[in-house]
């Protein structure tokens, strides 16, 4: 986040996704995604993630003893602009994924999909600490620590076949809130972030269980905690070390809980730093450390690309 952008250097709100990475299911998995920008400008962040997973495309919803491989592509479009005085701004996000499906038991494949995952609408305002300012301010403005808030809406129009083992699409509305707490001492060179998220589900009432039969697919809310340190090691460069924990989201069939609930913990890894004249890349790596029997099991490298103009 530090010194990425020319002019640029008040921390403002997220122009990733993630993502987990890229839509509202996904966590945010690193540190310094809250990215600084004036007034008046754009950001489009485009996300390369492989993801090995017990889980459909919607990573919250496990696919019971199958597991797949989701090779995905998504683009995030903000627009940044001044909101009663602060920064923020609307935005949306597309994705298209490559995914093949297998039997862990058997090591036979059982499906390769590949299409349009679900669309997400956007909105990012700062609640302190970042005030919407002009790119001469924001080059004469320090790093501090600083909150905004988070909003993404999912929505059911990725692909989705109520045949098949996993989607890539979901068939049900998303919401997700997520509130990140950014915390330096230094102007920039050391961050503590803290990412806090809840997550509602619609239902799914187009899903065909495979030994139960047709029914409605429905899901409890699911709340997240991230944190995430990191330091500077080199100029414009970083790394970051942490933590991701989830819980709740139960899942249901017609009523009865198919599997555990999240009590998960995940470990992450990632690198950031500038690439190009207003772009800046972040590298991340994150795996499921403890989980329960059934929950959501992932393993994940994403590249995320990030231009502002």
């Amino acid at each position: 986040m530090n010194g990425f952008f020319p002019k640029i250097s008040l921390p403002v709100f997220a122009v990733t996704i993630l993502i987990l990475v890229t839509a509202p299911n996904a966590n945010a998995q690193v540190g310094r995604l809250y990215l600084n920008a004036p007034r008046d400008t754009n950001a489009i962040t485009l996300t390369a993630a492989t993801t090995y997973s017990n889980t459909w495309g919607d990573t919250d919803i496990p696919a019971g003893s199958n597991r797949s491989r989701n090779n995905s592509g998504t683009m995030q479009y903000i627009r940044m602009m001044d909101i009663g005085g602060r920064a923020g701004g609307p935005g949306f996000t597309v994705s298209y994924a490559n995914q093949l499906s297998f039997n862990p038991d058997t090591n036979l494949i059982n499906q390769r999909e590949q299409g349009f995952g679900d669309p997400s609408l956007t909105f990012d305002v700062n609640l302190f600490g970042a005030p919407s300012l002009t790119r001469e301010q924001m080059a004469q403005t320090p790093m501090v620590t600083f909150a905004s808030i988070h909003f993404g809406l999912g929505l059911p129009l990725g692909k989705y076949d109520r045949n098949a083992v996993a989607n890539i699409g979901s068939n049900r509305y998303t919401f997700k809130t997520t509130v990140n707490y950014s915390i330096t001492n230094d102007a920039g060179r050391h961050w503590w972030d803290i990412y806090v998220s809840g997550r509602i589900f619609g239902d799914n009432k187009d899903y065909r269980h495979p030994s139960l039969g047709d029914g409605k697919l429905s899901q409890k809310p699911l709340f997240g905690l991230e944190t995430h340190y990191s330091m500077d090691i080199a100029r414009k460069t970083w790394l970051s070390i942490g933590g991701i924990y989830g819980n709740g989201g139960q899942v249901r069939f017609e009523g009865q809980n198919q599997g555990d609930a999240q009590n998960n913990l995940k470990g992450s890894v990632g690198v950031g730093f500038p690439a190009w004249p207003g772009g800046s890349v972040i590298v991340n790596y994150n795996r499921t450390l403890i989980h329960p029997s059934g929950a959501p099991d992932i393993d994940q490298f994403t590249a995320i690309f990030v231009h502002m103009f």
